[in-house]
């Protein structure tokens, strides 16, 4: 027996985003997001302008899920399912969890809050960034400060009062993330990591 492909489920559109939420675990916030960033779906539109999607749209979100799951990155793995299409592949289907699915991401905030601060204390500049655009996915902008940046925050100030780190880290970690949260918060274009201005501005929340 030929194993269920996604493209074996309907194309026609019928659910809408909160249903489609119900049915992967993934909420709303993050299917906005991956639609906008990686151009993974789209759905159609109602009259009323509501995002309806279809039972293959609901196998690709699953595939995708079962993807994070393993360890891969939300753009691995969209990458990963784009090149299986264009080699005329489609993906063996994920089984329906059923009502016991229970996360709304792979991983949940806490998760990406010290993957970051690991990140920052080894001065892995480029892996923080990874993290905090895939928290960037993931959840909205409430949840990436309150459970994601300020905890990492208040867990490195912790391990500098431990003397788990020197103060010249504490600095750096503390003069990311605050460039992070502002870059966040306000929508205003800030320096470039490791540029001259980003440091003049550590410079000046420093004193």
């Amino acid at each position: 027996m030929q194993p269920v492909t996604i493209a074996d489920y309907s194309e026609t559109p019928q659910y809408a985003i909160k249903a489609v939420s119900i049915k992967t675990g993934i909420r709303p916030v993050t299917l906005r997001a991956w639609e906008r960033r990686y151009e993974l779906l789209s759905p159609l539109r109602s009259e009323n302008r509501y995002r309806l999607y279809s039972d293959r749209d609901v196998a690709i979100l699953r595939w995708i899920r079962a993807r994070l799951e393993e360890g891969k990155s939300i753009s691995g793995a969209v990458n990963e399912f784009k090149a299986l299409l264009q080699k005329g592949i489609w993906p063996e289907a994920v089984p329906d969890p059923g009502p016991a699915l229970a996360h709304p991401s792979a991983n949940p905030p806490a998760y990406y809050s010290g993957l970051l601060m690991k990140t920052l204390i080894g001065h892995d500049e480029a892996a923080a960034g990874d993290v905090l655009r895939e928290a960037h996915a993931l959840f909205d902008l409430t949840t990436i400060c309150l459970e994601v940046i300020i905890p990492c925050l208040v867990e490195i100030g912790e391990a500098w009062h431990r003397g788990e780190i020197r103060i010249t880290d504490e600095a750096l970690c503390q003069c990311l993330s605050a460039w992070e949260n502002a870059h966040l918060a306000s929508g205003i274009q800030q320096p470039a990591w490791g540029s001259a201005d980003y440091y003049r501005l550590c410079a000046i929340r420093a004193a």
